[in-house]
């Protein structure tokens, strides 16, 4: 399933595994995440404003206004 997400600036309170395969994966939720309740460890991240998430500087870029974060989830 795939989700997308209106994400305010700021931290994510979200631990990201990045690997060989597609985006990051969630491997950690922070209990105060605003996201807790929203997304799973195990989902993975694959798109901040529509591109590809492919390394954790991807991550920081446009941190200073609100974004889209598309995940694909396990639910």
């Amino acid at each position: 399933m795939n989700l997308n997400i209106s994400v305010s600036p700021g931290r994510l309170g979200l631990t990201i595994w990045f690997d060989d395969c597609a985006g990051g994966l969630i491997t950690s939720i922070h209990p105060m995440s605003a996201l807790r309740d929203i997304i799973s460890s195990g989902d993975r991240l694959l798109t901040i404003d529509g591109r590809t998430v492919k390394e954790k500087g991807d991550l920081s870029k446009g941190n200073d206004k609100q974004r889209n974060f598309g995940f694909a989830t396990e639910n």
